[in-house]
């Protein structure tokens, strides 16, 4: 049987309307047995921030087996759910 794992990187909290809201930046799948990517969207985006937290998420993917089914993860100003 094949696991998978939807990572989703999102921005904090944007404040819209008087409504929060998170917005998402960055979506992998992988699969959790061994961290082969299966899917990622393919947005270029130049942030340099994002740009280090999508390395985080490749050195996180390889290691998803070690946490619980559902987990966040703060780094910087970004969130990975």
């Amino acid at each position: 049987m094949e696991l998978r794992f939807m990572i989703k990187v999102s921005s904090e909290c944007v404040e819209l309307a008087s409504c929060m809201m998170s917005m998402v930046l960055f979506a992998s799948v992988v699969r959790v047995v061994d961290g082969l990517p299966l899917s990622a969207s393919t947005d270029y985006e130049q942030d340099k921030g994002l740009q280090e937290t999508k390395k985080q998420v490749k050195a996180l993917s390889k290691k998803l087996s070690q946490f619980p089914d559902r987990c966040t993860l703060k780094a910087g100003q970004y969130n990975i759910k």
